[in-house]
């Protein structure tokens, strides 16, 4: 039987005991060479203080998909994290106690975040450090402005004082906390909750995620402030042997990372599997597929207008310049508008064609519109009302609002064509009165919510007393809004829950939003269908002949309906030359104009260019066409179902080898330590194996004794083959001798010792460098025999990383060896 050779250095004789004689100077203690780059790395004691802020900046990272730009954010939330630190060390030097401690940070918080916010803020500009009420009303002003804000712009929202001044409160109250948490109240692993906070404000609100990079820095201080503080925490109470700190650093190091990993894959691959929501769904029913259905659409109207910089977003060629409309909103809540569901099956793809304009008086309009990839937007810029377009990607048509929208795609870089037909109504036309009821598609578009102030009301009386058509009721509103008492202004646009009131009756500022959404409500108050359209303005010609259109030409504007010329373009903001009226809504008003209702008129209201065509479903259930919601592509749905489910599939048998993985990787590594020569990693591979088969292992067992122990636990067709014991007790016999031996002579004393310790070297031809190969074959033969359910087991689940993950381990781990060598 070949056995492994142990290299035992000859007897001595035993040891006198003499009287010491005098130093030899000679043999001086020599002084230790100063530490090496590695070793002085690993004896540096960082801050956990500076590692705490270093977790909050690095989480705050994660917020830059939130904002346009990082200079007006970044760096003052920097600070802010700096601000809080040092608070955090003055209370500590002052040796303020714990419940002082959130008082401190108020104050110094205070300090730093009034100045930041008020860079840039008429609001703040005037307030002072020293609490006042006048202070205090412009904060409620800013975080008011903030609010309003919030609710209409979107991600990535540009820079406003309003978003700096909760930014920035916010950055540093959250690493006030993680401080006073993790180093105050010393319980680092609570301090993720704020950290979590944080987190979670751009994971609910960017569909692009926080950013990767972000995130894993994020991960990786955090899990970074724990390892310190767990390692600082183990000094203060255990003070380990020289001999073994360096092995127990290595050992609970080693887990730490291994916790690590594992947190941080999760992390990153858990979410792979969970649907997000990107603000489309898509519904499931019928024969052969499913339908796509937009939910309410984001309107970056305002986040346009904003932006300092000007950026090219379309070019457009035609032969009559007319404004872009992308969709309409229609309900309103008392405080803004939204566009509440589209909804289109596979029969309103505008590839199968639109329905033609019937009535009122219009002209032809023809373009050619080229999008740059920077404006990403489910709607189709174009001239309303389209009735044909030559378009790529499956754009479909919202009869409601004649909206053609896409719920796989978008405009960036995209080309179509686009042929228009723009009421041109005339005057007379537009002062004909309907008769009988609105359609069913018109009807919302009168609605107003109950607890509107009385002020508008009264105002809308004022406005059109004395009239009494439709027509020149509108033009009575919207000359009103373009005359001397109303201003156009960006930044002086009123906030709050009464903005529209501020608006309308006070401030009298504001740009394209307050005013169309103003007219609009005013129309409906005097019984008139409007809605608030959104789009662009033409732009500005260019030397070829095109039309150039930047975010500056964002715009929205009030569409009014009429019974014989369907929905027409009105047009109350007075910003510049770009916004003037069109010619047919400047007529003097005529108050002694009454027209008799004709029949007509009421058979053209069944025929308005809104109608559109509706599904055969809903034309069999005479169910109203405001709601399509039919049919759609099979194969596409089907596709896009088999590879969602697909990358599901591969997501989760990653996770599943994940453990496999690690395990196998911790045996290369061991079997490789064990050819050059330590054949103690070689015995921790033979317990981590047995404790993966299920074979467990009681600690108080020599080495000899477990081999012993799995040969006989073994049973049936589950013997331990024969080469498999061979290597393990040879691999046994080493790791016994390493653990009891005297560290002089392993034999000295001990005849029978020296015989096997002979005997050994005598039967024993091969060297330790071949251990690795006879260990792979041993271990290979020993899981071979096993049953298939523990294998599976060892495989998938194995038992080995779960007990190092709690410290334990077999009846012979490293733990166990660190003591022993220690004591030794």
């Amino acid at each position: 039987m070949g056995g492994l050779t142990i290299p035992t250095p000859s007897p001595t004789p035993s040891p006198t005991l003499a009287r010491p004689g005098p130093a030899d100077p000679r043999q001086a203690v020599r002084r230790a060479p100063p530490p090496s780059g590695a070793r002085a790395f690993r004896g540096l004691q960082v801050p956990l203080r500076i590692v705490a802020a270093l977790a909050t900046f690095c989480t705050a990272l994660c917020l830059g998909n939130l904002f346009n730009g990082v200079n007006w954010w970044l760096w003052p939330c920097a600070g802010a994290v700096v601000v809080a630190a040092f608070v955090g060390e003055l209370g500590q030097r002052l040796r303020i106690t714990a419940a002082a401690m959130p008082l401190l940070f108020v104050v110094f918080g205070w300090i730093y975040v009034i100045p930041v916010a008020a860079r840039g803020s008429a609001d703040l500009a005037g307030a002072k450090l020293i609490p006042s009420g006048a202070t205090f009303d412009a904060l409620r002003a800013l975080v008011d402005s903030a609010t309003t804000d919030i609710r209409s712009l979107t991600v990535p929202v540009p820079e406003r004082p309003g978003f700096l001044l909760l930014t920035v409160a916010g950055v540093f109250l959250i690493a006030a906390l993680v401080d006073y948490i993790a180093i105050s109240l010393t319980a680092p692993a609570v301090a993720g909750i704020p950290l979590l906070a944080l987190l979670a404000v751009p994971a609910a609100l960017v569909t692009r995620g926080v950013g990767l990079l972000a995130f894993i820095a994020s991960c990786v201080s955090y899990l970074l402030l724990l390892f310190l503080s767990g390692r600082r925490g183990m000094a203060r109470w255990a003070r380990l042997p020289a001999a073994a700190a360096p092995r127990f650093r290595r050992v609970t190091g080693a887990s730490g990372r291994r916790i690590g990993a594992v947190a941080l894959v999760a992390a990153l691959a858990v979410p792979l599997l969970i649907p997000r929501y990107s603000g489309f769904a898509h519904h499931h029913g019928g024969a052969g597929g499913g339908s796509a259905t937009v939910i309410e659409p984001v309107v970056t109207l305002a986040q346009q207008l904003h932006q300092q910089n000007e950026e090219p977003l379309l070019t457009v060629r035609t032969n009559n310049p007319e404004y872009l409309r992308l969709t309409a909103l229609e309900h309103f809540d008392g405080k803004r508008f939204t566009l509440g569901s589209l909804s289109a099956g596979s029969n309103a793809r505008v590839s199968r064609g639109l329905p033609k304009v019937t009535g009122g008086t219009s002209i032809q309009v023809k373009q050619t519109i080229t999008v740059e990839p920077t404006l990403r937007q489910r709607y189709l810029p174009l001239a309303y009302q389209p009735t044909a377009i030559v378009v790529s990607g499956d754009w479909r048509l919202s009869s409601r609002t004649f909206t053609i929208f896409s719920a796989k795609t978008d405009t960036s870089g995209a080309t179509y064509t686009v042929t228009s037909q723009v009421a041109t109504p005339s005057v007379d036309e537009l002062r004909k009165q309907s008769a009988g009821e609105l359609p069913s598609n018109v009807s919302p578009d009168i609605e107003l919510p109950s607890g509107l102030p009385v002020e508008i009301a009264r105002l809308t009386a004022k406005l059109t007393a004395g009239l009494t058509t439709e027509y020149d009721k509108t033009a009575a509103i919207q000359s009103y809004f373009r005359g001397p008492d109303y201003t156009y202004d960006l930044a002086g646009a009123p906030t709050g829950d009464d903005a529209l009131l501020k608006f309308l009756i006070t401030d009298k500022r504001g740009y394209c939003e307050q005013f169309a959404g103003a007219m609009v409500v005013l129309a409906r108050q005097a019984g008139i269908p409007a809605r608030v359209a959104v789009g662009f303005t033409p732009g500005v010609q260019q030397a070829d002949g095109s039309w150039l259109v930047t975010n500056h030409d964002a715009h929205s504007w009030p569409e009014v309906w009429f019974p014989q010329a369907g929905w027409v373009r009105f047009e109350p903001t007075p910003r510049d030359a770009s916004t003037s009226p069109p010619a047919y809504t400047t007529a003097p008003v005529d108050p002694r104009v009454t027209p008799a209702p004709s029949a007509s008129a009421t058979a053209s209201a069944s025929s308005t260019p809104s109608a559109a065509p509706t599904s055969a479903a809903a034309s069999q259930s005479g169910g109203p066409t405001p709601a399509v919601t039919t049919n759609g592509s099979s194969s596409s749905s089907g596709l896009g179902a088999i590879l969602a489910w697909g990358l599901g599939a591969l997501a989760v048998v990653g996770l599943l080898l994940v453990p496999a993985g690690i395990r196998r990787r911790r045996r290369r590594r061991r079997l490789e330590a064990a050819s050059s020569g330590d054949p103690q990693q070689a015995w921790r591979e033979i317990v981590d194996t047995a404790l993966d088969l299920g074979l467990d292992l009681a600690a108080t067992l020599s080495p000899l004794r477990a081999v012993e122990r799995l040969r006989a636990t073994a049973s049936g067709n589950h013997v331990m083959p024969q080469v498999s014991y061979d290597v393990f007790s040879d691999v046994a016999r080493a790791e016994q001798l390493w653990r009891y031996a005297p560290a002089g002579d392993p034999t000295a004393g001990d005849p029978a010792a020296d015989d096997r310790a002979t005997d050994d070297r005598a039967t024993d031809g091969r060297d330790l460098p071949d251990l690795a190969s006879r260990m792979r074959v041993a271990l290979r033969a020993w899981e071979r025999s096993q049953g298939r359910k523990a294998r599976l087991a060892a495989l998938l689940l194995p038992r080995s990383l779960a007990a190092g993950l709690r410290g334990t381990g077999g009846g012979f781990s490293s733990d166990d060896s660190v003591e022993t060598s220690a004591a030794h």
